[in-house]
């Protein structure tokens, strides 16, 4: 079946084919494994330019990123030599840049 998108907003971006001749999930069976199920059956393809955007913004952010095998990810607590967040710097950074002002 063909799929003509109009306005996008009863083209399904998963289900509908409407990139050609697979539906996304049938080009890309991975990407469906990490997404919910909920949005899937929901998610259409009215999609602004402004969205768009954002998308292909993040995704050069991400791109040349690689993930390691094996190694846990960290954080890193800028507001301390150690690196370690405990409620004193916590409480702390809530004040930065505040002004005292005498009684």
């Amino acid at each position: 079946m063909e799929s003509i998108i109009g306005n996008g907003q009863s083209t399904l971006f998963w289900f509908d084919r409407w990139l050609g001749q697979n539906t996304n999930p049938e080009m890309a069976p991975n990407l469906p494994k990490v997404i919910p199920k909920r949005p899937m059956k929901c998610r259409t393809v009215a999609l602004s330019v402004q969205v768009l955007r954002e998308y292909i913004l993040v995704w050069d952010l991400v791109d040349g990123s690689e993930l390691q095998q094996g190694v846990v990810g960290q954080y890193h607590w800028k507001l301390t030599r150690s690196g370690n967040c405990s409620s004193k710097p916590s409480y702390n950074a809530l004040f930065m840049g505040t002004i005292c002002f005498a009684p």
